[in-house]
């Protein structure tokens, strides 16, 4: 999936896939993954997969709260890398 497509996706958590709030962290499991645990920035991100917005989207409201360097870097790496995981699929 080249930039645009990627940007253009609207990703949704892949059925079996749930984040959850521990008291040490924030848990993410299913796909074709071990259970990871999410810093709080891929924990917001994962927040936003909600089926609706597209990763252009999502890039715009994280905008609103952090760094642009940052968010321009993470963001299309953590949706790849879900993707290749499998504990994200793309909705459109």
């Amino acid at each position: 999936m080249d930039d645009n497509e990627l940007y253009e996706a609207v990703p949704v958590p892949a059925p079996g896939t749930m984040m959850r709030r521990e008291a040490f962290g924030v848990m993410l499991a299913g796909g074709n993954m071990p259970i990871l645990n999410l810093n709080e920035d891929a924990a917001a991100v994962w927040e936003l997969f909600d089926g609706k917005r597209t990763v252009r989207e999502i890039e715009a409201l994280l905008l609103e709260e952090y760094e642009d360097d940052a968010v321009r870097q993470m963001l299309p790496e953590f949706v790849r890398f879900c993707l290749k995981a499998g504990c994200v699929t793309v909705a459109r």
